[in-house]
């Protein structure tokens, strides 16, 4: 299967799963629906290292790169997701999924920030406009 598949069947589950999210945040807090969310998740990795490795686990991280393993676990499965999901349920989920779009122009301009990394003047209008469109759709009313 292609890439390009497998983004567009990756891009349906995240769809399903912010509309699933809204439905049960309506009878259950935030912190345990991402608690409860995750669970299954780890249900998934078993399955999938079964089916691909023969149940063998990865390899533990370089011990130089493990501050980032951790950081990556707190901002993504941690506070972004808890935050997501608080904000799925404040301002429902279509708004909040154009918000997380946001993410394809933040990501370039930490990476500038963090990493160093360059942008060229057609990358930085791409931007701009991906952000000015995604913030009028964010802020339409209901």
């Amino acid at each position: 299967m292609s890439g390009i598949s497998l983004a567009i069947i990756s891009t349906f589950f995240w769809g399903l799963n912010v509309i699933l999210l809204r439905k049960i945040v309506r009878t259950l807090d935030p912190i345990a629906v991402c608690y409860y969310t995750l669970l299954p998740g780890l249900v998934i990795m078993g399955a999938a290292s079964l089916a691909v490795d023969g149940w063998s686990f990865p390899s533990p991280p370089p011990w130089v790169g493990l501050g980032t393993f951790v950081a990556v676990g707190l901002l993504a499965f941690g506070m972004a997701r808890i935050l997501f999901i608080i904000g799925v349920k404040v301002i429902g989920p279509s708004r909040s999924s154009i918000i997380l779009s946001t993410r394809v122009v933040l990501a370039p301009l930490i990476s500038i920030l963090i990493l160093g990394e360059g942008m060229t003047v057609r990358s930085a209008i791409g931007a701009l406009l991906i952000f000015v469109g995604l913030c009028c759709l964010a802020t339409e009313g209901p």
